[in-house]
Order: structure tokens, then sequence, then C-alpha cells
């Protein structure tokens, strides 16, 4: 973990590619919670930390996750307002809003902090989407870290995490 925050004290979001899920969950624990109504616009993302990608050998698994950065990832990030949001496709204006969320401050399911809590659980998505669960603290003034998590019958299950930074 100390690697984590000696990483974090030159904080640049590609700086957290190198690390497993299991350092990142130790440092989501750290983090705090943001406040009512913070994340606000559109924001853009990077992934990282996804699962089963740990096995392979580092440099291999970085440049993955440098070019899941690229035009080739069609993801670019989340869009907020008020109490619901979308994830951004294609356009980093977030006008391709798809895979739809509802927002509120809650505790973890995981460490039982207070999280800004994304539940998919929406009418307008498809039923494979429904048991995905955001949950976000705030990692630096204007940057955010979230994990994702699919709620299967008998567990929660990390999918990714990935950071969040303000464009708009």
């Amino acid at each position: 973990m100390t690697v984590v925050a000696q990483t974090l004290g030159s904080f640049n979001p590609n700086s957290l590619l190198k690390h497993s899920q299991k350092e990142l969950d130790e440092l989501f624990k750290t983090l705090p919670a943001l406040t009512e109504g913070e994340l606000e616009g559109v924001y853009r993302g990077r992934l990282f930390a996804i699962m089963g990608l740990g096995i392979l050998p580092r440099f291999l698994r970085n440049l993955l996750y440098r070019l899941l950065q690229t035009f080739i990832n069609p993801w670019k990030g989340k869009r907020f307002d008020g109490d619901n949001g979308a994830n951004i496709w294609f356009s980093k204006r977030g006008t391709l809003p798809y895979g739809f969320y509802s927002i509120n401050s809650q505790d973890s399911a995981v460490d039982g902090e207070p999280v800004t809590h994304l539940s998919y659980d929406v009418d307008k998505n498809l039923r494979i989407l429904r048991p995905v669960r955001g949950e976000t603290r705030k990692l630096s003034d204007g940057v955010y870290l979230a994990r994702m998590n699919y709620q299967t019958r008998k567990k929660l299950v990390r999918v990714l995490y990935f950071t969040l930074d303000n464009i708009s």
C-alpha cells in the first residue's frame, strides 16, 4: 500500500495503472466520501485493474490499459445530472448516453464506509446491466476513484477500477 500512497504524492491518473485490485481496494478504503452533489457534469474516464487481467505480465497489462485510453475504446466516461447519470460513448461531450444509473450516498457494500453509489437498476437499462453497482470516492480535487461491482445471486464481484476527471 505504501507504493500506492507514494504514487499519489505526485498524482497522475495513469500512475494507478500498475496497481492490482487488492492494492486499489486498500487505497479506496482510505479515500474520503464526496459531498452531496459534488459530481455534476461530464467526466473523462480511464479504465484499469480489470478483473482477470492481473495474470498478464505487467508491461502487457500496462500497454493494454494505455490502449484503452485511445480512440479504440468507445467508452469515454460518465455524465452526472443531479441524482442520475449515464455512461458516455464515442463523444467526450456526453451526447451519446447509454448505461443509465441512479446516484445516492450510502455505505459501501464492500467496506461499509460512505460512498457515492451508482445503481444501474434502472428500467431503461437492459437486464444484464441492472446488477452493476458503482462506488466513487474522492482522489484529489476534480479527480475521483471509482470501482464497478457486479451483484450476482451469491456475491458482489469487483469487475474493474476507473478514474473520473472533470472535463466540463
